[in-house]
């Protein structure tokens, strides 16, 4: 039984009647369950190093939630795995309840580094403000508007500009700062990290200039030491003496002079006396600070502090470097406060994100530790990574999920990965997985003999007994073997793992697959890497006795290339499979960017040559970087379901679409290409108008946008004259008939397309 669902898995699509590929689009049905409880939104994605952002999405009244999880990339070039997820809230007064919505998420630029959410230009919109991507972070401002159907959308509008000195407001990537109408005049203002451990006010001039805050939002330095304190490296110090008072801060490069590494700033009035005080945050530190403002609205003295914010509940303690953020998470009318961790490469993903509950009884805020998985307690988290593979794993013939991780952090931060096994226990047609194992195979208790990170997982029978055998890939590059000593249709039993499988290495992050990929009816290997190549290891032995050399027979497999000119690396995770009734046969591969590439397999080029590439974002998943996928029909539909797992530590579920489409031919890319040019379409499937957005556009330099229809025919045309970096409009498609539409972007030798479907 075993053996014939391999095939299955392999071949699942004989019947779907066309020649075209196949788009997935999110599912979101599938029920999981955990600890007895069916999770609310379990394919969301995960969180790691989330950043939440109360807005009025679609405009019911309710305030839902846009939280931008930060990416990992270490060319901080480009904006994939800074992924943003969008929750719309469906509670009721003292309820928290929020449902996924992955359809508004493309209603959001591109976004890098952190966001805040506020009505900059009170027109009664909430605006987005972010960090740009620019190689001198400032702050940008993205103008909130609403479609014909009330979904709120956003146009970028400007840098912000010091009225003063004429330069950008300056707010780093690293520092995140504290928006609020500091002076209660009715715009707002900004406070971020300075030199020498000071905060820096700059003061909005629209309400003093023009009597209004819309569209005259400018900016000056108001303080340099908002606050009258300072923090070290020891903590907050009261009574701080300014090194200056008035103009722009000079660069502080002498050593010993007092300069800190950063932190962060919520502006809120904790003590209900009408001006605002500070939760701080520290990044070389896990707790949280309350600054307690002993002046008022037009100059602010910190003369109070709680070093270990709520002191008198229990104080957060976040690793590392948490950020604060005031929501209305219960729907009771008092602001609540969440603290989760800011730093993407040394922190927890999972019970990271705290909840405090507002239990105030008048206007003062007074906090109670309500639960340390805010949201996390509805989803699949995984902490960090999440390499996922159908399979069936206890001989029912229904296809269960094993998942596979970079690792969970201990207190130490140090990873160590586990495997968690999903059991399905739906039916053949409706299938829910239950987790019954989060430590499957007991790969925690190596340590702290040994570390063991980044677990991906495939199973394939390599000695030909009629049972699935497992294989481990890891940081190590090599390949752990675990034996099935079950037989056949019996759940699956393990004999003690051989730790480095014919000593095969393929490179950092191995990620193998088992596949006969030249057709001698022996299974071979197939094994991405850190680097993003494909190593193909041929099978010299005999179908009971396999036979592998140490070193790929092809370390270029079908010269496959999971890695951009904007990322370090690739983090390949190949897997051949079929998309359409043609029968032609796809290595699909995740990558760092969390891009799906698809290449059409050639038998004839397995030794040397090169695969033809067919897309370079399969159905244009967004799941966050470092994705990792599987694929089988698990719906016994003659449909393939896929799930697609990322750094984040949770699995997006996807589905075929009703709408069978063309896949594009890859991008062609010129030189300016890497300049990032994003470009997303929203909503995407449609029945009316779309907001078209594009940022990383060259300024100045003209920019033409198309749509054509899946034959080739023009629909519409239009020019950008004199762009600036980023750039949108609303594309009225009410009046085109449904079907599949193709938006072109170019600009100079750039070119990018996209798909869009109207209903």
């Amino acid at each position: 039984m075993k053996q014939l669902y391999y095939l299955i898995i392999i071949l699942f699509v004989a019947s779907l009647g066309t020649n075209a590929q196949n788009a997935m689009r999110r599912e979101g049905k599938i029920k999981v369950i955990v600890n007895g409880d069916t999770l609310r939104n379990p394919w969301a994605g995960g969180f790691h190093a989330p950043q939440f952002c109360e807005v009025d999405i679609d405009n019911d009244g309710l305030k839902d939630l846009a939280v931008l999880n930060r990416g990992i990339l270490a060319s901080g070039a480009t904006s994939h795995g800074f992924k943003i997820l969008t929750f719309k809230n469906v509670g009721s007064n003292g309820q928290i309840a929020y449902n996924h919505m992955p359809e508004w998420e493309a209603l959001f630029p591109p976004l890098m580094f952190w966001i805040k959410m506020d009505d900059l230009n009170c027109d009664g919109v909430t605006d987005l403000i972010a960090s740009n991507q620019s190689q001198y972070p400032s702050l940008i401002w993205f103008e909130g508007k609403r479609t014909a159907n009330d979904l709120i959308y956003f146009e970028y509008r400007d840098t912000l500009i010091t009225s003063d000195v004429f330069a950008p407001v300056g707010l780093s990537r690293i520092h995140y700062p504290g928006v609020s109408d500091l002076d209660r005049d009715g715009d707002l203002e900004f406070v971020n990290f300075g030199d020498f451990g000071t905060f820096v006010m700059y003061n909005n001039t629209a309400i003093e200039t023009s009597g209004s805050c819309q569209d005259t939002v400018g900016h000056e330095i108001a303080a340099n030491c908002w606050g009258d304190f300072n923090v070290t490296a020891s903590g907050v110090n009261l009574n701080a003496v300014c090194p200056f008072k008035t103009g722009p801060e000079p660069n502080d490069n002498g050593a010993g002079s007092g300069r800190h590494n950063g932190g962060a700033l919520l502006l809120i009035d904790l003590d209900g006396d009408n001006d605002d005080d500070a939760i701080y945050s520290d990044i070389d530190k896990s707790n949280l600070f309350a600054l307690y403002n002993g002046g008022d609205s037009s100059y602010a003295v910190i003369d109070a502090v709680d070093n270990n914010f709520p002191s008198y509940d229990i104080p957060a303690r976040i690793t590392y470097y948490p950020l604060a953020f005031a929501i209305d998470a219960n729907n009771d009318g008092k602001k609540d406060i969440l603290a989760a961790p800011s730093d993407a490469l040394n922190s927890s993903s999972k019970n990271a994100t705290w909840l405090y509950e507002n239990i105030s009884t008048n206007d003062s805020i007074k906090l109670q530790l309500k639960q340390t998985d805010f949201l996390e307690d509805g989803m699949i988290e995984l902490g960090t990574g999440a390499f996922p593979v159908f399979v069936d794993v206890n001989g029912d013939s229904l296809i269960d999920l094993v998942v596979g991780n970079n690792g969970y952090f201990r207190d130490s931060l140090i990873l160590t990965a586990q495997l968690a096994l999903f059991i399905n226990v739906g039916t053949p047609e409706v299938p829910v997985f239950e987790l019954v194992d989060d430590d499957w195979l007991n790969f925690s208790a190596y340590y702290p003999a040994e570390t063991i990170m980044t677990l991906r997982p495939t199973f394939g029978d390599i000695d030909g007994d009629g049972d699935l055998d497992l294989f481990l890939g890891d940081t190590s590059g090599y390949v752990m073997f675990f034996e099935d000593t079950s037989s056949a249709g019996n759940p699956m039993a393990f004999a003690a793992p051989q730790r480095r499988y014919f000593d095969m290495y393929a490179g950092k992050y191995s990620a193998p697959f088992i596949y006969d990929v030249n057709g001698d009816g022996l299974l071979d290997f197939l094994i991405g890497n850190r680097s993003g190549r494909v190593r193909y290891f041929e099978n010299r032995g005999t179908l009971a006795t396999p036979q592998f050399d140490p070193v790929p027979t092809n370390s270029l497999f079908g010269a496959v290339n999971a890695s951009t000119a904007l990322s370090l690396f690739g983090y390949s995770a190949p897997i051949i499979t079929t998309l359409d009734s043609t029968g032609q046969l796809y290595l699909l591969t995740g990558n760092e960017e969390g891009r799906i590439y698809g290449y059409e397999f050639n038998p004839d080029s397995i030794y040397t040559g090169s695969f033809n590439q067919v897309f370079d974002n399969y159905s244009d998943i967004d799941a966050g970087e470092r994705t990792a996928i599987t694929i089988a029909d698990v719906t016994n539909d003659g449909k393939p379901e896929m799930i697609v797992g990322n750094y984040r530590g949770g699995l997006s579920f996807y589905t075929l679409s009703d709408t069978i489409e063309d896949i594009l031919p890859p991008v062609s890319v010129g030189a300016d290409i890497a300049r990032a040019v994003g470009l997303t379409l929203a909503p995407n499937p449609t029945t009316g108008d779309v907001l078209f957005t594009v940022s990383g556009l060259l300024p100045n330099q003209p920019a033409t946008y198309s749509v054509t229809s899946v034959l080739g025919a023009v629909v519409f045309t239009g020019n950008i004259q004199a762009p600036s970096e980023n750039w949108s409009t609303v594309i009225r498609f009410d009046q085109f008939p449904a079907g599949l539409y193709i938006v072109n972007l170019s600009q100079g030798s750039m070119s990018k397309s996209i798909k869009l479907i109207k209903y």
